[in-house]
């Protein structure tokens, strides 16, 4: 797929490419040697001139399904405050009547929205998941196990949430053109879509971010051209966890928006210079870990989702340097990672199988303070390093 999935404009040069990648890195395995028996995709991200997208052109959908085995869930304490505040401002910031319907769009499992909810007792709500193991209706929340379509919505839509699914469209216009659709039936529906903010993946060096799952990648100008491509209007922008998430709240409006020339100019060359240091850092990475075995220490990577997969294989595909992965998803205890077969343990057991001072790689800096407190009521002493493998200063009470 060469075109942009926004404007259609074929794009020719590819600005970061890797031959072979996890196709789905949520997917659960029984075993290792299923984990190691995947389909593969490759990565060519390419830059849209008109939008500024950022897209994979050798993205193939049929690789990618979404089922009651996809888990992407990341239990945590700094998500979960997240995900309060954030319920909490939308019901600040948007209009919703008693009794009307809040939509969304990539539910997962139906954990925000449940929490937006409970925040919320005069709503009702409506998740579209084909990750939802069943359909389910349980009072004011109705979940459905498939994609977003506009014909399921009843009457009485105000708002359509989608978080981290965007990324993942294939057409990501066709979906916000849905939106809007219901919108000019459902006078005062408004949208809100968060995703993961490109620029800070470039800034970061965090090639583990990239991932064959998300076909697209967004920054603010690019967002904002799709926004304004299907009628919306940006009534208010931000950003979240620690700088990680973009967002924007849109409604129906006359002003489209155009992406400047010099915004993707910028943007590619940021690319181009992020792959240019991706295979520096994972040298780098690489040495650091070899070091740490000579010394007699384990190493764990703490969070076995979309982050760990991605960084496991492309750090340690082999299996060599990476002793295990582990996460606070009981549903991914006792599997192994997509693609390089290291087993995912739970982190109670963490002191019989790599002992009471490990290296532990956090993947996600913004739960780092929490992990080790949680390391430290379980009784270890561990050194604590960022994936760039840059230890960490934490208090030692």
């Amino acid at each position: 797929m060469q075109a942009s999935p926004v404007t259609g404009k074929h794009v020719q040069e590819s600005l970061l490419t890797r031959d072979r990648v996890v196709a789905m890195h949520n997917r659960l395995h029984d075993s290792g040697q299923a984990a190691r028996s995947i389909p593969w995709g490759k990565l060519e991200l390419r830059v849209c001139p008109d939008s500024g997208l950022i897209f994979n052109a050798t993205f193939d959908p049929s690789l990618v399904e979404y089922d009651a085995t996809y888990d992407s869930t990341v239990p945590s304490a700094a998500s979960e405050v997240y995900c309060r505040e954030l319920a909490s401002f939308l019901l600040r910031e948007f209009t919703l009547p008693a009794d009307s319907l809040v939509i969304e769009a990539g539910c997962g499992k139906g954990e925000f929205l449940e929490m937006l909810l409970a925040a919320a007792p005069s709503l009702r709500g409506l998740g579209m998941d084909p990750s939802c193991p069943a359909e389910r209706q349980e009072g004011r929340l109705h979940l459905i196990p498939d994609y977003f379509k506009s014909e399921k919505v009843p009457s009485g839509a105000a708002l359509v949430i989608c978080r981290h699914v965007m990324d993942q469209m294939t057409d990501p216009l066709a979906f916000v053109r849905q939106v809007a659709a219901l919108a000019e039936s459902n006078p005062g529906c408004q949208l809100f879509i968060e995703v993961r903010d490109f620029r800070g993946m470039l800034a970061a060096g965090a090639f583990w971010d990239l991932c064959y799952e998300n076909h697209c990648y967004f920054t603010e100008e690019s967002l904002s051209h799709l926004l304004g491509a299907a009628g919306f209007e940006i009534v208010c922008q931000g950003r979240g966890l620690e700088g990680q998430y973009l967002w924007m709240g849109a409604k129906l409006g006359s002003r489209v928006s155009r992406t400047e020339e010099a915004a993707v100019a910028h943007i590619g060359a940021d690319l181009t210079e992020f792959a240019r240091r991706e295979k520096e850092s994972i040298e780098a990475i690489r040495g650091e870990m070899r070091k740490l075995k000579a010394s007699g220490r384990k190493i764990i990577v703490w969070g076995a989702a979309t982050k760990g997969v991605n960084y496991i294989t492309n750090v340690d595909p082999d299996a060599v340097l990476i002793d295990f992965a582990t996460d606070i998803n009981a549903r991914r205890h006792g599997s192994y990672v997509a693609g390089s077969g290291h087993e995912v343990i739970a982190p109670q057991e963490i002191a019989s199988r790599a002992g009471d001072s490990p290296a532990i790689v956090v993947m996600n800096p913004s739960y780092m303070d929490e992990i080790f407190e949680q390391c430290m009521q379980m009784g270890l002493r561990p050194l604590m390093l960022d994936a760039l493998m840059n230890a960490k200063a934490l208090p030692t009470t």
